[in-house]
């Protein structure tokens, strides 16, 4: 649809086609010259949930008292970097704990005593509250 001297003059051009719910066709946008974007840092946002792990506190004291001294503002930037750290971690973490539950409730579900019962019961609370956090 384009060419070789068009392509040659706008080589960062990008093309993509649009979501159109009145028509069977698909509209096309071309952007010849898009803003090349760097890459962004996270933005820090603290979540709830970290609360119910008990390493959050310490992560906090730890990255708070290390930066004794330090005007306010890199205080908190170097909290900010340490629980975005750890939160990379604790992601990886429930992965796998979702994932041993799954494993442990497969296994568990064919017991029909009371101690299978039981132990299936409560790794189902245990993945219930993993997909709850």
């Amino acid at each position: 649809m384009a060419t070789d001297s068009w392509i040659s003059q706008f080589k960062e051009a990008r093309v993509w086609s649009l979501e159109s719910s009145t028509s069977d066709h698909l509209h096309i946008f071309i952007d010849p010259n898009p803003l090349l974007h760097s890459r962004r840092h996270k933005r820090f946002h603290f979540e709830n949930m970290w609360l119910r792990e008990a390493d959050c506190t310490e992560v906090v004291r730890s990255s708070w008292s290390s930066s004794r001294g330090f005007p306010i503002q890199q205080k908190i930037l170097n909290y900010g970097t340490a629980l975005l750290q750890w939160e990379g971690h604790l992601a990886q973490d429930f992965q796998n704990r979702i994932s041993k539950c799954r494993r442990w409730m497969t296994l568990l579900r064919g017991r029909r005593d009371s101690a299978g019962l039981e132990e299936f019961t409560e790794v189902r609370k245990q993945f219930n509250e993993l997909l709850h956090n």
